[in-house]
């Protein structure tokens, strides 16, 4: 990809980012939430790898980072209070074992070297640092996966394990996410959305019961 490609795209994306509805972004903020109070909130420095809305880094602004390859983005949302830097998947910036944390959802299917952000996750991560990272499967090439030009590859359990064992990641789980039916919840406020967000986390994925369009694969350093 050229450098006039890759600015129009990071241009089109920050656009999308600052534009789009009020009902992705009430989604995103609740299964956040969720993500953070089961399995970051012990943490007192995270990366919010590809921050997007901030719906992750607003959970605890005074403990997390965003990272964000948009200029609009960034600008904005440095507006607001969060500490948001503009930043590279492949050259993070920061320092070596800085983080107890890193969360990255969605960003991965967009990158033609994943391995490459893989492993500055694990660079930045500390010793017994832990990665949560959410990515499309291989089952949503017929749910309309390329429908969005910007997206290069799905992955599959495998995969996503093979690229965190290949980082250096000690311990590496891969599982598909809870289910889609978490979703229902949503219009009855966060407190209903949290218990059966746990409730379908822990229990109902033991019954195959979870969605397999989306990938969390869990990497501890």
């Amino acid at each position: 990809m050229s450098p006039e490609q890759s600015t129009r795209r990071t241009d089109l994306y920050g656009r999308y980012i600052l534009n789009s509805g009020a009902a992705e972004a009430r989604a995103e903020r609740l299964m956040a939430r969720y993500i953070w109070l089961s399995r970051f909130s012990e943490f007192h420095s995270v990366c919010d790898l590809g921050a997007g809305r901030c719906t992750f880094l607003s959970q605890a602004p005074h403990r997390i980072i965003g990272i964000d390859n948009s200029p609009q983005v960034v600008e904005h949302f440095r507006s607001q209070g969060f500490d948001i830097r503009l930043g590279d998947a492949y050259a993070i910036p920061l320092p070596d074992a800085h983080c107890h944390g890193v969360f990255c959802c969605w960003l991965l299917e967009h990158l033609e070297s994943p391995e490459r952000c893989v492993a500055e996750i694990f660079r930045i991560l500390r010793p017994g640092g832990y990665a949560c990272i959410l990515v499309p499967s291989t089952k949503t090439l017929l749910h309309g996966f390329y429908d969005d030009f910007t997206h290069i590859r799905p992955f599959t359990l495998k995969s996503c394990q093979w690229m965190a064992a290949a980082a250096g990641f000690s311990t590496v789980r891969a599982r598909y996410l809870w289910t889609r039916y978490v979703r229902l919840a949503e219009p009855f406020g966060e407190l209903i959305y949290l218990r059966l967000a746990r409730f379908a986390d822990v229990y109902l994925r033991r019954f195959g019961l979870v969605n397999r369009r989306t990938i969390l694969l869990e990497a501890w350093r």
